[in-house]
């Protein structure tokens, strides 16, 4: 007898015409499966920090100058503006640096201007501020040597807070973390806004002390001056500037009774110590400058803080919403739900069950991600309502810091628009939201799913750090490679290599519609907008930090790569699946744009 192809012999033997057979039964032999498509990609390539020569290193020179009565008979030959014009003649050369001026009695008046035309300033073009024009500052200085009024410390601090606020919150935040701003506080006296203080006023028993031994710190300020000192210190902490300097500088006629310039000289002394400053006393004739302040503007080297690879259009293996014991965790169809054909951090399945598309990051077009708003599904958002939230304005659904989360969407994470990493643990607060982790807290060293892996771990292998998935991991974990090269000038450069990376069988995706006024609506996410069928697109982020600070926000750069997959065409591209990023596709995360910045895979 012979076997057909699709049958076998499972039981007996038939032994001859005349003889009975056995009871042997045929069953079809089970198809042959293929094996699986390889969906695997590896992404390798270089990276080179930025060259310190290509960014601003601003210093900004803030004057305080007294120009109270008393400066007529203290400085009658205004040295005083000479020692902001030698300052200006030193530094105008010098890149990045402003200057600005404050005068102040009774009252204080900011004598400087930023214009953005300096040879024909008009009121539309120019507002108060620091200046960029040295010409304008000499200009300007002469203004600090008309004296009169009283000796107003107060409106002389509270004018400069309010200047340097409105200055560091008009600020790239490239420019402000590496900006210096220097402050020079310049009095013949002790604060007398109405004529009444004297120094058994101010300085009480200090005084002999202070005469006596020339001792002074910050006990020696008033609440209210210890108070604002402390609020230039707090805008600088806000804004993440890289330095802030109160120094003060005294002056008095040889005359002047002992105490009071013991009193005055000690009081800015303790001023400039609170201020982390220098200071100078001149009251003993030495002539006056400010040339013993440092104006210096510093250079910084950047090294990698963090590297992570993310593929946004396949979520992590342990997002399936379904794992069953007949299903193999390697199965390249990805059918287990973990395909995000949009790339908006909500699995196909999620989408479907939710009634929101797979094809659109914004469902209902209404500024908010569809992850966002299944995420705050509690908090009243719907992703099917275009009328339940307020991102209608174009500036409301900018991407300031281009951290994948649009301007309005961050008020809501908790996290800040101008700061594509605002807890500063190095990854960008787009994939932390993305993976679920806390964009807004420092939390790459916790566990919380408490699986053995910190959250940063999880996030660079592409695991759930809310989500006890340790045992995915050796089916499924990112593997990286990343070593240092060396140094080119004053960039570090470094050679990756990422592996491992599972590519999903898209459906493709759709690009955003317009604005509701009739503008082009910006891509929303990491991922942009349409996509084609089978396309992956995978997200690189390297996160520059100084050398000096590594604790600084630094700089974000990101890359792209798009590769596809059919896991029923048994399609994959590249075909040999390794795609090659070279170093002049990292972008800025602010000019990034997946539309046109990203490496395509040829067949």
């Amino acid at each position: 007898m012979t076997l057909r192809p699709t049958t076998k012999l499972i039981a007996g033997l038939c032994l001859g015409p005349f003889l009975a057979c056995t009871d042997a039964q045929l069953e079809p032999i089970p198809p042959v499966k293929e094996a699986p498509a390889d969906n695997k990609l590896q992404v390798e390539g270089e990276f080179c920090t930025t060259d310190p020569d290509n960014l601003n290193f601003p210093v900004k020179i803030l004057f305080m100058i007294d120009a109270s009565s008393s400066m007529e008979t203290t400085d009658p030959v205004g040295t005083r503006v000479t020692a902001i014009q030698d300052v200006v003649l030193q530094t105008r050369d010098q890149p990045g640096v402003e200057w600005g001026i404050i005068a102040f009695g009774l009252g204080a008046n900011i004598l400087t201007e930023r214009c953005t035309d300096y040879a024909n300033p008009t009121p539309d073009t120019c507002s108060s501020g620091f200046a960029t024009d040295p010409d304008h500052v000499l200009q300007a200085s002469v203004g600090t040597g008309i004296a009169a009024g009283t000796t107003d410390y107060i409106s002389a601090l509270d004018t400069a807070i309010s200047m340097i606020a409105e200055d560091m919150a008009g600020t790239n935040e490239e420019d402000i973390q590496n900006a210096r701003y220097v402050l020079i506080f310049l009095s013949d006296g002790i604060p007398d806004a109405d004529s009444t203080f004297g120094p058994e006023q101010f300085c009480a028993t200090e005084v002999d002390n202070w005469a006596n031994n020339g001792f002074a710190d910050e006990d020696g300020l008033t609440g209210t001056l210890d108070e604002l000192i402390e609020e230039f210190f707090e805008l600088a902490k806000r804004y993440d500037v890289r330095e802030l300097s109160f120094n003060g500088a005294f002056l008095a006629e040889p005359n002047v009774d002992t105490q009071v310039k013991a009193c005055g000289a000690n009081l800015i002394r303790a001023m400039s110590n609170k201020g982390e400053g220098v200071f100078r006393d001149f009251s003993g004739g030495e002539a006056l400058n400010f040339l013993f302040v440092d104006f210096t503007s510093y250079k910084r080297v950047f090294s990698l803080k963090n590297f992570v690879v993310t593929n946004l259009s396949a979520r992590p293996f342990s997002e399936a919403l379904y794992v069953g014991p007949d299903v193999r965790s390697d199965d390249p169809t990805l059918a287990l739900g973990i395909i995000d054909s949009d790339g908006d951090g909500l699995t196909d399945e999620r989408e479907e069950l939710a009634g929101t598309s797979s094809l659109l990051q914004d469902s209902d077009g209404d500024g908010f991600s569809d992850l966002l708003e299944v995420s705050l599904q509690a908090s009243g958002f719907d992703a099917l309502d275009p009328t339940d939230a307020d991102c209608n304005n174009e500036v409301d659904r900018l991407d300031t810091d281009g951290d994948g989360l649009r301007d309005c969407e961050e008020r809501f994470a908790g996290t800040n628009p101008k700061q594509f990493d605002s807890d500063l643990d190095g990854f960008g607060d787009g994939i932390e939201f993305l993976y679920g982790s806390n964009p807004s807290i420092a939390d790459g060293l916790l566990d919380v799913d408490f699986d053995g892996a910190d959250n940063g771990a999880e996030i660079r292998w592409h695991s759930q750090p809310d989500t006890d998935d340790i045992s995915y991991l050796s089916e499924h974990a990112y593997r990286y490679t990343v070593q240092e090269t060396g140094l080119e000038g004053s960039r570090t450069c470094y050679n990756f290599h990422v592996e491992n990376i599972s590519l999903a069988s898209t459906t493709g995706a759709l690009g955003p519609a317009e604005n509701p006024d009739g503008t082009p609506n910006q891509s929303p996410g990491l991922g942009g907008g349409a996509m084609l069928v089978g396309e992956n697109r995978i997200i690189i982020e390297a996160a520059e930090a100084p050398l000096d600070a590594p604790n600084q926000p630094g700089i974000a750069r990101i890359a792209c790569v798009s590769a596809r997959f059919s896991a029923a065409d048994r399609i994959r591209i590249p075909v040999n699946g390794v795609l090659t990023v070279p170093r002049e596709s990292f972008y800025d995360a602010r000019e990034f744009d997946p539309a046109t910045h990203c490496v395509v895979a040829s067949e």
